[in-house]
Order: structure tokens, then C-alpha cells, then sequence
């Protein structure tokens, strides 16, 4: 019965029986306030790197078995490393790694009319907690280890509470635990009535400037993408540049700068790292138009490789020359026509004649025939022109052409060595007559080289090969005309219309390489963490139908509206590596040679924090005893503690002189000890057969114990631990006070953590106060090596009355309400 009911809710709701995504797509982003000026949006690292996300590993990151390796993967190092040591791990990174469920969003508000630093920042993320009170516990342990963050006001029942950075600015935070999503608004001007009003005008919004600019990076919303609006912050910003600087970028029209956007993401299907100028062409841009590309050429079969540049050199000529004056020299102004001139002489054809014979387009480009180099013929007549003239004038260049099945084959040679030699007779005057007939022996051989030009005229364009039978295959294969544009577009997700220099490249199997990398990653990953990966369950390179070649290619594009730079990849911007085939090795290498003893050695120093922790415990419930009942405990009198991950580990040891604490875990290759001495009343942290780079500073010292030097004392040293010991006094009362200000508002004592979040009252640099608490209340004390005895401030919770007394200290020292 139960089988049938789990298959009909499987054919009738299947999302419900698949695994809970790790990491959801950014949501801020759909619903941008209208004052917004910046958008950051920061991955989640699950989501990143293991969401589907349209590239071309998109249906195995999607796979069901998949997404359900991940998720025992994540729980692994969860607990075999995020949850390892509570209080050394920042918990920051159990944040970021285990509780985000997508990727953070950080918006700035700026009303109009207002500078920049008062803007307001909104932020928001997708977490996995499921109720306010397990919110306020991750909250209250990332303040503890943040020392500019502090809590005024936790998590109500509504879900609302209030932070304070840097001891002056709020931090106003709401969760919503249908939703999971959690808010923070910030800023100088930020109040509890703007964040609730800026959370309620949250509303779906479908045009925004920035959505143009993140479509052509990441429409996943799961990659890293950056907006910034400058034309709300320009003119506030400029108000602040130097009026020589600002018109001079107005001449270049970069204080037309609309926006800027930067991504890591994926779009179109393949992933992209891209920076956007929103730049219109004003000032001097405009006199140079926007790239405008029509590649009309074919390959022959599936290309290869494509480098293209395109440069309109006789438009931007001629828009140069209209600015000339304002951007040169007189003294340049007058060298560059000059030249023109020159030019014109020698060769017999203009500059402008050159630069309009061919382009704007150059290519490189490789298909199933060989190598071939093109270039585009913008005006017949000029090209004739500047060939006839070329030939006319070097008599040492030879042409001729071939008519084979009614196609036209040009072939041109040149006897540039030739021609270097005759220019250059020196190299024919060697200094001794056996130098000179060696010389004019090998000379005639090389003078004999030419270099050889082959190319026909196809599309629009002049294309040449280094052999003739690349012509010849080109024209006379049987393989299919591809597009280079369509190609570019379509299968290497590259648009060259506004290019001005682009490369794209075929890698032969990259994406199953990538995959199988990504694979092997999971298997060792998992053998690290201690979870079992199960690869037998997973789609195989076949299965998924995951193409031979891969895409990798690089643009620079400059059109009427943009400027932009771009890195196209199929998975990952450094996926060229695997074209070696060396794939598996490296990322082996990597992870024996660095990942994995750094892991070990963050292993054993967390197994030893933890020991050490629970040293310190057993330490400060003896030091209470003993103020308390005027002695420390005996060994049966100490409390173990039973709870915690490794409080099996510790051992209490009798000794002739007091007694031992020590940790000992399997896989520590030696034990940690903390030793008190009845004699000198001391305790000392010591090990046996631990490495010192584990232990802590304090710890690195041999267990064989020393006597104490006696060192004589001098009148300054005195003077000096008198003032240390009234400095103490002070701070200790500083306790009391702020401990009787809280019982009047809620009628009871405070306790030492609440004390020290409250109102961040810390031990200073150089005084040593513990606070500790007792059955009835609690100790403030100070305590000093350099000093014997401490001073101790009783409270007691019953009569809320202070007691100043020592333990052992001189009297000299102390003040006169404390002997």
C-alpha cells in the first residue's frame, strides 16, 4: 500500500520527491526599487559551481542522482570540517558554506538629490533555517566572533531585529521564515521605518536598465554579476574632479559613462567573464563610428579556429584628421602630412588610396581543408590600384595567375632576401679573401629564395594560403559551406557584429573532460570528507550526448552604445588546460600536493583547539571551586564534563604536587596537558610528543616542571604593579557598576557573556580578567604572573552586594578596601 501511494505522488507531484536544491537563483534582482544606483550579486559556492545553470554540463548538474551526491557531500564537510571547532571556525563560513540557500544580493538606495555616502544598502539571501529562534542562535555566534558587530535587539516573534557596526552604525534585519529569506538594510540615513517601507515596496519589476547588461553575462542569476548607474552618480562625483581633468574627459566623452557592468555567469550556453561600458559616443568618440561587421565568408566543413580583426582605417582616418589640431602637436600635425605627402611621391598612390583598398576585416581562420588568411576588399579600384603600383615599382616581385576549372589562382613572388642583400653590399665585404668566397657562396644560394603569396578571390574577399592545394582542396571539397558568422554565433556563442578584434577556438572533447574532472573532484572530495561517492549512479559523457568540441574565445567590441571585453568558455575561464590531457593528473597533483595535508594540519590543530577548550573548562570550574570553598577539588570533586564531541578524550591524572587535565585523541599522535601545582599554585599547559606548529603558543614548552626564580624586585617594579593592580580595581568596578545598572532596569544580575556583549567590556591589552560565575552570582577577577595572588570582586546574586578581597596577593599592592 505504502509503495502504491509513493508511486502515484511521484507520477502526480514529482517535484516533491526530488532533493531540495543547495542553492536557488537570485530573487532580489526581480523586484530592483527604482532609486537603486548598484546591484552585487556574490554566488553561493554550491550554486556556482554544482547548480545547473545552462552550460553544457547542465543536464549532469541537473541529474536527480547528481543534485543527491552533492547533498551528502555538503553534510560531510559540514560536519567533518565547518562543525568541527565551534569556537576557532568563524561561523562566518558555516554561513556561506552550509546555511545559504542562494546567492547574497547587495543593493544601494540613493534617493534623489542625495551624495553618495548616504545611500542606503539593502541586502538579501535565501538561508536553509527554519524558525526565528535558530536564526538568533546563528546570529548570536556571529557577533561573538565579530567584534564590529554588536546586537541591541534580537529576532522578534515578526521576525525584525537591530545590530549595531562599529559601535555607531544600525543594521536593521528581518527574516521571513515562509519565505527564508533574510533582509539588511544599512546606511546612515537608514531607519527601522525606511526598511520596513522599502520591504513592502518590493514588487516584481520586468524593464530595468540593468537586466540589458546582465542578459549578455549570467541569465542564471546564480553567477557573480556587479551594476553600477553612473549617470545617477556622475554628476555628484564630478563636482569632486578638477575642472581640467572633467574637460578632458568631456572631450573623450567619457563623462557620458551611463553604466558599467562586470559577470562570471552563463548565457547563451556558454560561460562568460565580461566587463560593459554603457558608453554612448559623444565628444571625440563620435567622430570614430561603432563597429559594424558582415562576415559573408565560408570554411569548407566545420572551422576551427577564427581571429578576426576589424578595423575601419579609412573612416577613422578621415575623423582623425578633422581633430588633428586639438589632440597633436603643431610640430606632429606638420610631420604627419608630411608623410602623406612623402607617400604620395614615392609610391604614387594616397594614403587614403591604401587604407580604402582592403578591409575593414582580417582574418585568420582554420577548417577541415588547412589555413588560410583573409582579407576583406572594401573597393575594387583602389586595390588595383595600389597593386599596380606595387608592381610597377619593385621590379624584384613577380606575379602571375591560373585559370583550373574556371576558378582564378594568384600567385606572387618576391625576392625580398634578394633585394636586402643588393640594399646592403657589406654583407659581401667580409675581412679576409676565405671569408669572402665562403660568403659569396652561400650568398648566391639564398639570394635564390622567394617567398611565395598564393590566393583567390571568394565572397568578397582575398584569400591566401601559404600552398596552393589549400586553395585547391577549398574549392574542389566535398564538404558542406558553414558560415563563419552563422558558426561564430551559433556553436561558439560569439556575436563578431560589433567586434573590433575577436579569437574563438575549438578544444577537441573538452566538455567530457571537463566532466570527467568535475567527476574525479567528487571522488576525492568525498574521500576526504569521509562520504561515499557513488558513480556508478551517474550519466555517463555518452549519455548525456555532451558534444567532442569545446568553445574558447576572447572580444573586444566597440558598437554605438558599448564598449565590452569578453572571455566565452564552455564551463570554467582556465578549461585550456585540459586540452593537454593532463586533466586528471593536475587536479591529483593539486589535491595531494596542497589540498590534502593542508586539510590534515587543519584537522589535528582543530582536534587540538577543541582539547584545549576543554582544558581551559575544567581550569575555571577548579578555580571556582577553590573560591568558593577556600581550596581546590580533589580529583573525584572535579566535575568531567559529558557533553561534546570529544569529552571522551579526557583524562584527570593524580600527581604528588596537585593534579592533571589531559586530552588524548586517536588520531593525535601524543596528549595535551594542563598541570596544576599545589606548591607554586600555578597552572601550566604543556604536551607530550605534539608537533609545536599545532599547539598553541603557550603550550610549546617541555612537561618536566622547573622551580621559580626568585628575582628581586626593584622600587619601579613595584610602583608598576601598584598602578596595574588600581587599573584592575577600576575595570573591576567598571563590572559592578554596569552589572547594578542592569538589575535595576530588569530586576537581575547579568550574566559574564551578556555583560561583555552588551556593553563590550574586555580584558584590555596587558591585564588579565576573568570573569567567572558561581552558584550565587559570579567572580571578576585579576591575575598576573608578574604578581602573586589575585584580587578578586565578589557578586552575590542573593543580597546584590560587591565584596573587594585577594587571594595571596601582597598587601603593598593593594588598596585599602580590598585587604
Amino acid at each position: 500500500m505504502i509503495k502504491k501511494c509513493v508511486v502515484l505522488i511521484a507520477l502526480l507531484c514529482p517535484n516533491l520527491l526530488q532533493s531540495a536544491p543547495l542553492s536557488e537563483p537570485a530573487s532580489l534582482r526581480d523586484s530592483l526599487p527604482p532609486e537603486a544606483i548598484s546591484y552585487l550579486r556574490i554566488p553561493n559556492p554550491w550554486g556556482f559551481l554544482t547548480a545547473p545553470k545552462g552550460s553544457v554540463l547542465n543536464d549532469a548538474l541537473a541529474n536527480e542522482q547528481h543534485v543527491q551526491q552533492i547533498q551528502n557531500l555538503e553534510s560531510a564537510i559540514y560536519q567533518n570540517l565547518l562543525n568541527l571547532s565551534q569556537a576557532d571556525l568563524h561561523p562566518a563560513l558555516r554561513f556561506f558554506f552550509h546555511h545559504l540557500r542562494s546567492p547574497i544580493e547587495a543593493v544601494a538606495l540613493l534617493p534623489e538629490h542625495m551624495p553618495p555616502h548616504l545611500a542606503n544598502h539593502l541586502i538579501s539571501a535565501k538561508l536553509d533555517l527554519t524558525s526565528i529562534e535558530a536564526f538568533n542562535q546563528l546570529l548570536t555566534q556571529l557577533v561573538a566572533k565579530t567584534d564590529a558587530l554588536s546586537i541591541v535587539n534580537p529576532l522578534s516573534k515578526d521576525g525584525y531585529g537591530l545590530l549595531i557596526v562599529a559601535q555607531m552604525l544600525p543594521l536593521f534585519l528581518h527574516y521571513n521564515v515562509n519565505t527564508r529569506t533574510v533582509y539588511l538594510m544599512g546606511g546612515f540615513t537608514a531607519t527601522e521605518a525606511i526598511f520596513k517601507k522599502t520591504l513592502a515596496g518590493l514588487a516584481p519589476v520586468t524593464h530595468h536598465p540593468m537586466f540589458d547588461m546582465e542578459k549578455q553575462v549570467d541569465t542564471s542569476a546564480q553567477g557573480f554579476f556587479q551594476w553600477i548607474n553612473f549617470q545617477r552618480l556622475s554628476p555628484i562625483l564630478l563636482n569632486k574632479i578638477h575642472p581640467d581633468i572633467i574637460s578632458q574627459w568631456h572631450k573623450w566623452g567619457v563623462t557620458s559613462l551611463r553604466a558599467v557592468a562586470l559577470g562570471w555567469g552563463v548565457s547563451e550556453g556558454k560561460g562568460r567573464l565580461k566587463l560593459i561600458l554603457d558608453m554612448p559616443r559623444t565628444g571625440f568618440r563620435q567622430l570614430f563610428p561603432g563597429i559594424s561587421n558582415n562576415l559573408t565568408l565560408t570554411a569548407s566543413g566545420q572551422p576551427q579556429t577564427v581571429i578576426s580583426f576589424s578595423i575601419p582605417a579609412l573612416t577613422w582616418l578621415t575623423e582623425f584628421e578633422k581633430i588633428a589640431d586639438q589632440v597633436l602637436s603643431h610640430d606632429d600635425v606638420q610631420a604627419y602630412y608630411a608623410f602623406k605627402t612623402e607617400l604620395q611621391t614615392e609610391m604614387g598612390y594616397s594614403l587614403e588610396t591604401l587604407l580604402g583598398a582592403l578591409g575593414p576585416q582580417m582574418l585568420f581562420f582554420s577548417d577541415e581543408v588547412g589555413y588560410f588568411v583573409a582579407f576583406q576588399i572594401n573597393n575594387r579600384n583602389m586595390m588595383q590600384k595600389v597593386f599596380t603600383a606595387l608592381m610597377k615599382k619593385y621590379d624584384w616581385a613577380s606575379y602571375e595567375s591560373r585559370e583550373i576549372k574556371g576558378k582564378t589562382y594568384h600567385h606572387l613572388k618576391t625576392a625580398f632576401i634578394q633585394k636586402a642583400i643588393e640594399d646592403n653590399p657589406y654583407f659581401l665585404s667580409p675581412s679576409s679573401a676565405g671569408k669572402k668566397a665562403f660568403v659569396l657562396f652561400w650568398t648566391q644560394f639564398i639570394s635564390n629564395l622567394k617567398t611565395h603569396y598564393y590566393w583567390v578571390e571568394e565572397d568578397g574577399y582575398l584569400i591566401f594560403a601559404t600552398l596552393p592545394q589549400f586553395l585547391l582542396d577549398r574549392q574542389q571539397s566535398s564538404s558542406a559551406r558553414v558560415p563563419l558568422q552563422t558558426w561564430l554565433k551559433e556553436k561558439q556563442g560569439q556575436d563578431n557584429q560589433s567586434s573590433l578584434f575577436l579569437l574563438s577556438t575549438t578544444f577537441s572533447e573538452t566538455p567530457r573532460k571537463l566532466y570527467h574532472a568535475y567527476l574525479y573532484s567528487l571522488v576525492l572530495l568525498g574521500d576526504v570528507f569521509e562520504t561515499e561517492i557513488d558513480l556508478f549512479t551517474l550519466p555517463t559523457a555518452r549519455e548525456l550526448s555532451l558534444p567532442m568540441q569545446g568553445t574558447y574565445g576572447i572580444q573586444f567590441d566597440i558598437s554605438d552604445s558599448q564598449l565590452s571585453l569578453e572571455l566565452v568558455f564552455e564551463n570554467n575561464p582556465l578549461e585550456f588546460i585540459f586540452e593537454g590531457g593532463m586533466s586528471t593528473v593536475a587536479i591529483a597533483g593539486i589535491m595531494a600536493a596542497v589540498a590534502i595535508p593542508a586539510y590534515n594540519d587543519y584537522m589535528l590543530k582543530s582536534k587540538i583547539s577543541a582539547g584545549m577548550r576543554l582544558l581551559n573548562t575544567m581550569k575555571t570550574k577548579a578555580e571556582v571551586f577553590r573560591l568558593e570553598e577556600g581550596r581546590f577539588p580533589t580529583v573525584k570533586e572535579l566535575e568531567m564534563p559529558r557533553q561534546g564531541t570529544y569529552t571522551k578524550n579526557l583524562r584527570l591524572l593524580k600527581r604528588k604536587n596537585g593534579y592533571a587535565i589531559g586530552f588524548k585523541d586517536p588520531a593525535l599522535p601524543g596528549v595535551l596537558k594542563l598541570i596544576f601545582n599545589h606548591k607554586t599554585q600555578r597552572w601550566r599547559c604543556t604536551h607530550q610528543n605534539l608537533q609545536k606548529k599545532y599547539l598553541p603558543r603557550h603550550c610549546r614548552g617541555v612537561i618536566k616542571e622547573r622551580p621559580k626564580k626568585r628575582i628581586k624586585k626593584s622600587i619601579g617594579d613595584d610602583n608598576r604593579n601598584k598602578q596595574q593592580v588600581a587599573k584592575a580595581l577600576s575595570l573591576l568596578n567598571d563590572f559592578a557598576k554596569r552589572a547594578k545598572e542592569y538589575f535595576a532596569v530588569l530586576g537581575t544580575l547579568p550574566t559574564t557573556q551578556e555583560i561583555e556583549d552588551i556593553w563590550g567590556l574586555k580584558s584590555p591589552q596587558g591585564l588579565h580578567i576573568q570573569l567567572l560565575e558561581t552558584k550565587d552570582g559570579y567572580y571578576t577577577l585579576f591575575e598576573k604572573p608578574a604578581i602573586s595572588g589575585r584580587l578578586i570582586l565578589r557578586g552575590n546574586a542573593n543580597n546584590r552586594s560587591w565584596t573587594c578581597t585577594h587571594d595571596g596577593m601582597l598587601e603593598r599592592y593593594l588598596p585599602e578596601e580590598c585587604k
